[in-house]
């Protein structure tokens, strides 16, 4: 893995231990925020295609998930962005650092 995406939340302190820690510095070269509405603060990079490319294999991700009022929700927003011709997603850089505190 040399990409770590992480959720862009509040941070804590990462319960990783030392070894881990070193294996992600040696390992790990680029770490980016994502948020699940779409768009990040401050963004440092756009990755934007056709939503139809990704329509079935995103939409397979609910439907493999057991149905309750969340993940019908979560489908329902899905399907609404997948609605749109193109599909953008926004990511902001972060130190490995900073995104271990956030996993």
């Amino acid at each position: 893995m040399n990409v770590l995406l992480v959720p862009d939340n509040d941070t804590r302190e990462p319960g990783i231990s030392p070894v881990e820690l070193e294996s992600a510095r040696r390992t790990v070269q680029r770490c980016f925020a994502y948020s699940e509405s779409g768009t990040t603060v401050s963004s440092d990079l756009v990755i934007e295609c056709r939503s139809d490319l990704l329509r079935d294999y995103a939409m397979a991700v609910p439907d493999s998930l057991p149905a309750s009022n969340a993940v019908l929700e979560q489908r329902r927003q899905w399907e609404a962005r997948l609605a749109a011709d193109t599909l953008r997603q926004t990511f902001r850089e972060l130190d490995l650092s900073e995104a271990l505190r956030r996993i």
